[in-house]
């Protein structure tokens, strides 16, 4: 019966899709709600699961366009004949609030310093102009996007905490519930960030009821629930396809890329890295050609130092922010001051291969979604050959298990 309910939840996302590209042309509303009549009665007048099955797909497929023509229309800016959502900076009390912790964490940093400590911890990376764009040229600039790892490492902690006292699993997982929706408020409604902590929160429940998850199913019934609330995220708004086109590739490449990278060695988790790194370029490499006439490969190289030091920065980053101005603090910001540094050389490293920094000006919405297409004929092709661990994910949502 999951198999019928993401066929669904693909059936609303294309409606969703063809809808907002052709949303020029006006729809009454007599139109919906005849045609949501029509799917009922049909769908009660015959027997066969088949046909049912059909029509629930139709009806699915016309909710989704529905929902875009009900939704309010955004501000779209065109850049380059694309059209983009343009988000509005929110100031909330949790804007104060991460102000607030950037400036127990200031007075041990630099400015730049300061900003990849806290883009580390909480996304809110105010670079320098030269800072961002070696972070970008680099491919290092995702680091300080908050994701699933943040919030991984967030629930991992914890849960450690939360075991180390012997709380009972139904209050531990409220409590890490809660910490989940806390954190979320605090670094902001993020795209990425609510598509971390919707799955974060998916597993919690999936742990407590005592039920296997599919990681590839709790990323599409994110994305569903996401575009729900704002149908216009899926075709303009990029951190919400970068996010996902990334958490895509990590679920479906990585297993494969594991085993082409078997001379890589396993300590340090490089060969994970690596894997994990050359998935997510390789399934947001045809979107941002498309989105921004540019594609940086240095990320391939770079990621393989940089990534084991996020740990590090991320919980002296912590401890620091804990700490404030305390005598105490100043001993742990030395040898985070250090990571962090190691981070910045790193990010130079992109200037000694400048022609990792590719310019693509020919990439059409054509060509990317033909690309794309390729991309999963090619995953066909050689999940194959992969072992039993690999071989039965599927394309969209699979048997990948979260434990």
């Amino acid at each position: 019966m999951g198999r019928y309910f993401g066929w669904g939840m693909f059936a609303v996302l294309f409606g969703v899709a063809l809808r907002s590209t052709e949303s020029s042309f006006y729809i009454p509303p007599w139109f919906w709600m005849v045609s949501f009549f029509c799917f009922v009665t049909v769908f009660l007048c015959i027997s066969a699961l088949q046909f049912r099955i059909v029509v629930c797909l139709v009806f699915a497929f016309v909710f989704g366009m529905w929902r875009v023509d009900v939704a309010p229309r955004p501000h779209l800016r065109r850049i380059d004949g694309r059209a983009f959502l343009v988000r509005t900076q929110v100031v909330d009390v949790w804007t104060a609030r991460r102000n607030a912790v950037t400036a127990r964490i200031a007075p041990h940093f630099s400015p730049d310093e300061t900003a990849l400590v806290a883009g580390i911890l909480y996304g809110d990376a105010d670079f320098s102009k030269t800072a961002k764009d070696r972070f970008v040229s680099s491919g290092l600039m995702h680091v300080v996007a908050v994701s699933g790892s943040n919030v991984t490492i967030l629930i991992r902690a914890i849960s450690l905490i939360l075991l180390f006292f012997g709380l009972h699993r139904r209050h531990a997982f409220f409590l890490s519930s809660g910490s989940l929706i806390l954190f979320t408020l605090f670094v902001g409604i993020q795209p990425s960030v609510l598509r971390a902590g919707l799955m974060a929160w998916a597993v919690l429940i999936a742990r407590e009821i005592g039920h296997p998850t599919s990681a590839f199913r709790l990323l599409l019934t994110s994305a569903f629930i996401l575009i729900m609330w704002n149908p216009w995220q899926l075709l303009f708004d990029v951190s919400f396809a970068l996010s996902f086109l990334a958490m895509w590739g990590v679920l479906a490449w990585t297993p494969i890329f594991t085993k082409w990278f078997w001379f890589l060695p396993t300590r340090f988790s490089l060969r994970e890295i690596a894997s994990m790194t050359a998935s997510a370029t390789l399934m947001t490499a045809p979107y941002l050609a498309w989105a921004f006439g540019r594609l940086s490969l240095a990320g391939l190289i770079t990621n393989l130092f940089a990534l084991p030091l996020v740990l590090f920065i991320m919980a002296g980053g912590a401890i620091v922010a804990v700490l404030g101005t305390m005598p105490f603090a100043s001993v742990v910001a030395v040898p985070l001051q250090g990571f962090v540094r190691a981070m910045y050389f790193i990010s130079r490293l992109a200037e000694a291969v400048p022609w990792l920094d590719l310019g693509v000006q020919s990439m059409t919405s054509v060509f990317c979604v033909s690309a794309y297409l390729l991309l999963i004929f090619l995953w066909i092709s050689v999940r194959g050959d992969m072992d039993e661990g690999c071989g039965k994910v599927g394309i969209f949502f699979g048997r990948v298990s979260i434990d």
